[in-house]
């Protein structure tokens, strides 16, 4: 290589710096605007009124950020922190920018306070007395609600059964003296499920019909005809808690104890009348009687009642999906 053309090379390089270093306008930005250094230095002792501020945004197109130290209570949006009096479900459901506002409402309901199932279940409604529209079709909240229960039953009530519930010590899907058999299957010769199958099974024929574009194409408006499979979603997932109930005791008042999930599906089911009642088999304790079965029933004589004619088959199949 020619010394001379080296040389050359370095001074244009040279100089190409001296350019940019004294040009103002190309700087480089390690921070966004909105974040300066002095914030981040200060965030490890931050107050939780900080913190808050930090992880949400005031901004609709900012992200959201988690800073160092923030505590999980301050991780996520909470619609109870500031309120005295229980949130305002019209400006809270309405601030929450997604295609699927109805499923992350129930999402931070339930992550607030999973125990309150009366706030959870509850059509989100205006403060406004005079006005007695709900924000939320009932078809599409009963919907959303049964998706939701798809989700939490498979933690942590199923996750626990397997470890207890296996074909040797439950090789038929019993609840007490009601015996239940299978419905994933094409023929009478394979519905021998043992009881963990079949409630697989259960959550996935459910997952499956929910999520079929075929009966569910849009999750804003629910068509009429496939309102009817509500109960009988809800009829075979209440079979998982019947299960549990009558033979892994330890397990469902565990489960119980941490999620409230099967007093938080009773309450739905009777709200909006999706079981009926010759077919909880699960006797009632006082605590769910304080939930004031017959005033939702009374609220809700006013509301679109769903189909409850049953078949004298109560295991006929889940409809097959195409």
């Amino acid at each position: 290589m020619n010394p001379n053309n080296l040389s050359t090379d370095l001074n244009q390089s040279n100089q190409i710096n001296h350019n940019n270093s004294s040009s103002p306008s190309q700087t480089i930005k390690l921070l966004p605007d909105s974040i300066s250094t002095n914030s981040i230095l200060n965030s490890s002792t931050s107050t939780p009124e900080n913190q808050q501020q930090n992880t949400t945004s005031t901004n609709s197109n900012q992200t959201l950020r988690l800073r160092k130290g923030t505590k999980l209570e301050y991780a996520y949006p909470n619609p109870f922190r500031n309120s005295t009096e229980g949130p305002d479900p019209s400006t809270f459901l309405q601030s929450i920018e997604s295609p699927f506002q109805v499923q992350e409402y129930i999402a931070l309901l339930v992550r607030a306070n999973p125990h309150d199932v009366n706030q959870i279940i509850s059509l989100p409604a205006t403060l406004n007395l005079s006005s007695n529209n709900n924000l939320v079709p009932q078809e599409v909240w009963i919907y959303e609600q049964l998706r939701r229960f798809s989700q939490d039953l498979s933690y942590p009530f199923v996750s626990s059964l397997q470890i207890e519930c296996k074909r040797s010590t439950c090789p038929e899907m019993k609840a007490g003296e009601w015996l239940y058999l299978c419905a994933a299957h094409a023929t009478a010769n394979e519905n021998d499920c043992c009881a963990i199958d079949y409630i697989v099974h259960t959550l996935d024929g459910a997952t499956a019909l929910l999520n079929s574009a075929r009966y569910f194409p849009s999750r804003l408006q629910i068509p009429t005809t496939s309102i009817k499979h509500f109960t009988s979603i809800a009829r075979r997932l209440y079979r998982i808690f019947a299960h549990a109930w009558f033979h892994h005791r330890d397990i469902f008042e565990q489960c119980e104890s941490e999620t409230s999930l099967y007093t938080r599906f009773l309450a739905l089911t009777d709200r909006f009348n999706l079981i009926s009642e010759d077919l909880l088999v699960i006797p009632r304790t006082n605590e769910e009687d304080e939930i004031n079965i017959s005033d939702d029933r009374e609220q809700d004589k006013t509301q679109t009642s769903f189909n409850l004619t049953q078949t004298n088959n109560e295991d006929d199949e889940l409809e097959e999906l195409e």
